[in-house]
């Protein structure tokens, strides 16, 4: 058998050295390459793929502010229409351009990521039998213990650490348990016999169950660094510094990139400027502002939001919020949801009364914040999803409590060209079917979906 194995092993490193590279690519990483995971995955299951990822997609390319503005300055609905066509088709690239280096930068640095992750408590390496391992550094888990004490701190990691780092892990549930007196209560020293020093993920989790008896839900421990398993983050820097000559190419790559948050940035402080000063400022404020003024507020707006991010930004980077992007997805849901149901809500719905947005708006991150809180382990896509169908279902019970009387009647705009334009019909249609292909190339046939969902 053990025979039979090696040969079969051996016969797929031959075709993987006489493969292409993206050959090669796919054989490395034929369990990332799939559009569709099991609805009971917690990253994005299939009920999220189907039923809830078009909400955030909506919501963006159809009402984000920064995106929408720069639609609406069209000189006609023409351009407009292929403008958004265009940026659609721009969008199908973003797996090439953005997933791919990333997994391609994973499968090269893996072994660098993993030591910049741990490099605080776990940054000596040996080799054994061939391969680098780290071991557990003694005097950096002291002196961060001895500081985390001071702070009245806790350590906390994720399982991936734990399965890599078993022993650093158990040692800092042990400090936990000291540092809050578990240790005399029922979390005592037999609990974590029992538990083993294989499992300090579930000891862990059986600590926070313990602390959450000891603090209400608006003040919790205070956790110091969460320790993950690898640094995601620094994927891009890797593969810039490593593979891309150095000179003239990596500044233009430094300039490219630099050009795209500066026009991203552009756009958003943009919107930030025209929210606060036309729908706050001048509405509430200062009605009577004069233009001068308005610009005024305009610029300081920008001004604040810029601080106000430099300084939240630094914050983010702890790997406790699932690195910058996974942060932003996750906060998206106590906004995108609401704002999605009361506009679609109001434009297929043209009795309903205006209570209605204000109630999207403050239903949202009550819903997403409780699912949030009591279900954890749900995929924010799916939370998302839940929210907006129970805002929708509430909106609804309102239209048939209190319609109003006559029903709203769209003003349309005469100042420009409101013919549509058959070319970005055309183009849509083929951008549309440019996503189906990739979505039936990269599709997980073999993999039963929804097995277990409905009982056996």
């Amino acid at each position: 058998m053990l025979a039979e194995k090696q040969a079969e092993l051996d016969a797929k490193l031959d075709k993987l050295e006489q493969a292409t590279p993206y050959e090669r690519f796919e054989t490395l990483n034929s369990h990332k390459l799939r559009m569709n995971l099991p609805w009971k995955d917690n990253f994005l299951p299939i009920t999220a793929l189907l039923f809830a990822i078009w909400i955030p997609n909506l919501y963006y390319w159809g009402l984000n502010q920064y995106i929408m503005q720069r639609t609406l300055g069209a000189q006609s609905l023409s351009q407009g229409q292929k403008g958004i066509i265009f940026a659609a088709s721009l969008k199908l690239l973003i797996p090439f351009i953005v997933i791919f280096p990333g997994i391609i930068a994973f499968n090269l640095y893996n072994e660098t990521m993993r030591e910049n992750a741990s490099q605080e408590v776990a940054t000596k390496k040996v080799t054994e039998n061939g391969q680098t391992v780290f071991v557990f550094d003694e005097e950096k888990f002291t002196a961060l213990a001895e500081t985390y004490k001071q702070n009245g701190q806790l350590f906390t990691f994720n399982e991936k650490f734990a399965n890599l780092y078993p022993d650093i892990a158990w040692k800092m549930v042990e400090f936990n348990a000291k540092q809050e007196n578990l240790l005399a209560d029922s979390f005592d020293e037999n609990t974590m016999v029992d538990l083993g020093p294989a499992e300090p993920m579930e000891a862990l989790n059986t600590m926070k169950a313990e602390l959450s008896k000891k603090y209400d839900m608006w003040n919790q421990p205070k956790y110091g660094h969460t320790f993950t398993d690898y640094d995601y983050d620094s994927a891009f820097s890797l593969l810039a510094r490593r593979l891309t000559p150095p000179g003239g190419l990596q500044g233009f790559m430094l300039a490219a990139v630099l050009g795209m948050i500066v026009s991203t940035l552009a756009s958003m402080y943009n919107a930030v400027s025209t929210i606060f000063t036309m729908d706050i400022y001048k509405e509430y404020l200062h009605r009577r502002a004069s233009e001068k003024s308005l610009v005024l507020m305009g610029r300081i707006s920008v001004l604040a939001a810029m601080l106000i991010g430099c300084c939240i930004a630094p914050v983010l980077a702890d790997p406790r919020f699932g690195g910058l992007f996974w942060f932003i997805q996750e906060f998206q849901g106590f906004i995108s949801p609401g704002v999605l149901a009361a506009f679609l809500f109001g434009f297929l719905v043209r009795k309903a009364p205006r209570m209605c947005g204000l109630v999207a708006l403050i239903l949202n991150p009550i819903i997403y914040g409780t699912l949030m809180w009591f279900v954890s382990d749900m995929s924010f896509l799916d939370r998302m999803g839940i929210t907006f169908v129970s805002i929708i279902a509430v909106m609804t019970l309102m239209r048939i409590m209190m319609p109003m009387k006559e029903a709203y009647k769209l003003e349309a705009a005469t100042n420009i060209d409101l013919r549509w334009s058959k070319l970005a019909v055309v183009l849509g249609l083929v951008v549309f079917a440019i996503t189906l292909a990739l979505y039936f190339h990269f599709w997980d046939f073999e993999t039963p979906m929804f097995e277990g969902m409905f009982g056996k």
